[in-house]
């Protein structure tokens, strides 16, 4: 009994370690798009230039994700982690003190080097320290970060953005500190003692890159991310320059949003953990979900023009009493 009630304590205090840092990533991916409203506008940057600040992150973001996993499998998941972390941390604070375009390019370039290792480095961890009929739920934990993530930053995050942009990155910066502390202090040294997660036979890379279900899934990913990080990424500036919108106001419907895909990405893990676990229907199932955003992305014009046409008719009913003034997009 003490066994388990010690693995339940250390299982539990992992989960909120790797929560903690997750959520920070998450949160830094969603704040640099609202920030880069005031910086645009004070250093005169164009959507060029503020897509080259961006993109940077992105690409380093893409480049160290496959070497970040295999130095997690050589070397451990913890030491990966702390140096994830680490980055993020130092260059959150550097973000906020610099001032020039190739720097900012520079540092989220750097940023993103960091981050493209946290995620490997936590399925590492999952997979060394759980059983896995929980780490389905366990990862659906992971993934509801984002969500999080994006509530801190587009309401902590966006309330310190509309006086300052840099003190978001001072607090960014704070609480990625407190989230490599916990890692230092809460993550397991070693790899525990499971023959579950003992390879028999050595996997060759080779057979992964040629895996069906592996290039299934990373095609599948790509178009998601293509849909979710574009978002994420311009629809701040959108909602900001075609409806006039604070970014205070702004925050609060992207947070709402967030909050949404918290629930969305928590309920799902619980849904396949219990009813889908080891199931061809979960992989079809998955790839049903990934492309319904796909396929109403066809509609988006569509869409666009009809909340356009519902928030003329509230502007025209109540403009005279309540003086909203929404500046629709032609």
């Amino acid at each position: 009994m003490e066994t388990t009630s010690a693995n339940k304590k250390r299982h539990l205090g992992l989960i909120i370690t790797l929560m903690m840092g997750y959520t920070m990533a998450y949160m830094d991916k969603s704040l640099i798009s609202t920030a880069m409203i005031p910086i645009a506008k004070q250093y005169n940057l164009s959507s060029s230039q503020t897509g080259l600040i961006m993109s940077a992150f992105f690409l380093s973001y893409a480049l160290t994700q496959i070497p970040s996993g295999w130095l997690a499998d050589k070397f451990g998941s913890k030491i990966v982690l702390l140096t994830s972390l680490s980055f993020i941390t130092v260059f959150a604070f550097i973000f906020g003190i610099v001032s020039h375009l190739f720097i900012f390019m520079l540092i989220r370039f750097s940023a993103g080097v960091g981050q493209g290792g946290y995620p490997s480095a936590t399925s590492r961890a999952i997979t060394e320290n759980f059983d896995q009929k929980q780490r389905t739920f366990v990862q659906s934990l992971m993934l509801s970060t984002s969500g999080i993530g994006g509530i801190l930053a587009f309401t902590l995050g966006a309330n310190l953005i509309a006086v300052n942009w840099r003190y978001a990155y001072l607090l960014l910066g704070s609480l990625c500190l407190i989230a490599t502390i916990l890692a230092a202090l809460f993550l397991p040294r070693k790899e525990p003692a499971n023959a579950a997660t003992k390879q028999k036979t050595p996997i060759k890379y080779v057979s992964l890159l040629t895996n069906r279900n592996v290039l299934l899934l990373f095609s599948i990913l790509i178009l998601v991310n293509y849909l979710l990080y574009g978002i994420m990424s311009w629809l701040p500036t959108y909602m900001s320059q075609q409806f006039d919108l604070t970014i205070s106001t702004l925050g609060i419907l992207l947070a709402i949003n967030a909050a949404f895909q918290t629930v969305g990405s928590f309920s799902a893990g619980l849904l396949l953990s219990k009813f889908f676990f080891r199931k061809r229907t979960t992989l079809y199932r998955y790839t049903l979900s990934c492309l319904c955003p796909l396929f109403s992305r066809f509609h988006t014009r569509n869409i666009t023009r009809r909340i356009d046409d519902s928030l003329a008719v509230v502007n025209n009913l109540f403009s005279r009493s309540l003086h909203i003034d929404f500046q629709l997009a032609s």
